[in-house]
Parts: C-alpha cells; structure tokens; sequence
C-alpha cells in the first residue's frame, strides 16, 4: 500500500553561547580542584580527549560540570533541568520561526534523550514550555543513544502514516549533566571526554501541502536492531561503580559491534540506492563467484565480495561523529574519499560528540558550505 510521501521541511541545531564554550586546557588545570581529581583521571580524560577530533575551544558543557566555574561537579537533576530547557527552548524556537509556525500548530511530538528521562517527561516539559494544544501527540524516548536522532525518523514516518497530514516535531538531544560521571572507573571516564552540549529540531509532515516549502523528501527508511545479541546488548551501559556512581560505560566491544550493524544496514540499504552500471557491476560479480565456487576456481579466482563506490549513488554522508577513530573506522569500511568525511570530522571538530543530534549537525555543515542540489 502506497503512502503519502514524508517531507522534512527545516530543522535546526543548537548553537551555544559563548559563556557555557570550554577552553580545555584551562579545565585541565582547574580540573585538580575538584575533590575526586586525581592526576591519573586528569591525565586519562586529557588523553582521550586529545585524541578524539574535538576543538580544545569550540565545544560547549554546563556551567554545572565545568571545573573553571563550578567548585564540585553538580549532576543533579536541578541542573540537568536547567540545560534541556536551554537546549529545548532555542532549537525548538528556532524551527518554528524558520517555517512560520506556531507552537500550537504542532500535532505531534517526538523527543528523546538517552540519559536524562525526568518525571514529567520531557515531552511534557516541552508542551508545558510551549503551551501546546491538549490534543498533541506527544512521546519521549529514553535509553536509545546517539543513533535516535536518525533511528527516530522510522517512527516519525510511522506516526505520520498513522496520522496522515499532520505535522510533527521531532526533537533529539542528549542532555549531558546527567551523563557526566565523577567517579574513577575509566571505562566511563570516556563519555567525560567525548560528549558536549547539542540538540536538533526539525519539521516534517506528510500534508502535501507543504510539499513547495519543504527542503526534502524522505525516500527510504531502514532499522537494524542488533539488541539480540548479549556482546551487542551489553556493549553501552548505565551502571553503578563499585562505589555506587552512575556512569555511562563503554566497552571495548562497542567498535566492533558499532561496525557489525553499521554492516547489516549499509548492505540492506545498499542495494535501494545503487545505479544501474553498478547493478550491471554486482551481476558481473556474482556470475564469477559462482563460476568460480562451481569450478573450484579453475575457471577463475574467487572474486571479492562487491561493493560499490558509494560517490556514485550518493552525493552527502551524514555519518555519526562519534570520535575521530570511530569517523576513520567507517570510512575505511565505505571506503570513502575525505572530502565526503569533511562534514562529519568538521561536526566533530566544532561540536562534540553531541550524541542523537550529531548527524544533524554534520547535515547543517552541509548545507552552509557545499549546499545541497535539488534531486
């Protein structure tokens, strides 16, 4: 059954004041102040943090959790209210007022961050901030990580066939109060280092309508879930230290796993975006493999596995700014040339790792450099 097609017609992401940027070497010393400080923890957070592609003066943190302004840091939720409603007022502001519409003009609402999940949801803090309509649709999701912000749009289509000609709101942040972790376990000392402060509003809709005012058409959607799996389910967690301190902890099994579903849905989705020479390319291939499995490689040598040259079936890729090995690991695997990782490395460089917007950023590089053509 055909549907109407989605359109995404702005989005925004959220540009830091200049009070909450961090000069990092200026943190690093501060930083011994604090009564948890140790010069093994310091030298460790520096190290990954010097290694990871991130600006030492661009990126943005809480007043709350920053060593030059806060005497200990505070991760209450206090605080971790003070930075979503920051982050929430100005990106949803800023939607609104680059498509003209008003608050009350929204049916429904998708938020989501990974840690911070309040009572009441931050779904409701937002119709509460915005004085939405009583019948607005609104979720929260929680729990989810930095892929929600691109995993998300599979329920916005979701909930805009459900609901066809409305418009919806998806919001995607990760509020890093809460994530930051004072303890000394070195597994979640990581997340200290990488994240920062960011979020992304967009619009979109299904109403054809505002097919003229929008900037895209949302073509294909795909969601890969590897949570089956005990190494992929166990490879990101919440948990306690041994003194009780909540961290986000990361594995050492996180590349690998990141990179097996990165897999599963790049070869899913590949085959929907291909050209038809390369289609012609991928026959050829398999004609040989199969000769050559059924001759026992006399005919000819077994050949590689295809993969096309992604360049020619897309023109962006808005890859997840992870940390600068994560960025390199991909493009080895897609084999990418570096002008198509410069928006990504660029986001990460000026940003963070700002979690489930960070794509979105990597797509406003895009469009305020090399633009976007239509088609």
């Amino acid at each position: 059954m055909a549907h109407m097609p989605v359109y995404l017609v702005d989005f925004t992401c959220f540009n830091a004041p200049n009070e909450l940027k961090v000069d990092f070497y200026k943190s690093q010393e501060a930083a011994y102040s604090w009564k948890a400080a140790t010069k093994e923890k310091v030298d460790f957070v520096s190290k990954i943090f010097l290694a990871s592609g991130i600006s030492t003066t661009m990126t943005a943190v809480p007043v709350c959790i920053q060593p030059v302004h806060s005497p200990e840091p505070y991760t209450d939720l206090h605080n971790a209210n003070k930075e979503a409603r920051l982050v929430y007022h100005q990106v949803i502001s800023g939607v609104l007022k680059k498509t003209g519409l008003k608050a009350t003009d929204i049916d429904i609402l998708l938020t989501n961050t990974s840690i911070y999940c309040p009572t009441p949801s931050i779904a409701s803090m937002v119709v509460n901030m915005f004085k939405m309509r009583e019948d607005v649709q609104c979720y929260h999701m929680g729990g989810m990580g930095c892929a929600m912000g691109v995993v998300g749009l599979n329920l916005v289509r979701d909930m805009l066939i459900a609901h066809p000609g409305k418009i919806c709101l998806f919001v995607s942040s990760e509020i890093i109060t809460s994530a930051f972790y004072p303890g000394q376990r070195k597994e979640a000392l990581v997340t200290n280092a990488l994240f920062r402060m960011g979020g992304s509003a967009a619009i979109l809709t299904n109403n054809p309508g505002w097919r003229s005012r929008s900037k895209y058409q949302l073509q294909h959607v795909l969601r890969v879930h590897t949570g089956a799996s005990d190494r992929a389910f166990n490879a990101l967690n919440w948990e306690p230290d041994e003194e009780g301190i909540n961290g986000m902890v990361i594995t050492k099994t996180l590349p690998s796993e990141a990179a097996n579903v990165l897999d599963k849905g790049v070869r899913k989705m590949t085959p929907r975006i291909m050209t038809w020479t390369q289609y012609a390319q991928a026959a050829v291939n398999y004609i040989q493999q199969a000769a050559a499995y059924m001759s026992k490689e006399r005919l000819c040598s077994m050949p590689a596995p295809y993969q096309p040259d992604y360049t020619q079936c897309a023109d962006h890729f808005l890859l997840h700014a992870g940390g600068y090995a994560i960025l390199r690991g991909i493009q080895k695997g897609l084999r990418l040339p570096a002008d198509k990782m410069m928006p990504s490395f660029a986001s990460l460089r000026d940003f963070g790792n700002t979690s489930s917007a960070s794509t979105w950023y990597t797509w406003s590089y895009i469009e305020s450099t090399t633009g976007v053509k239509r088609g």
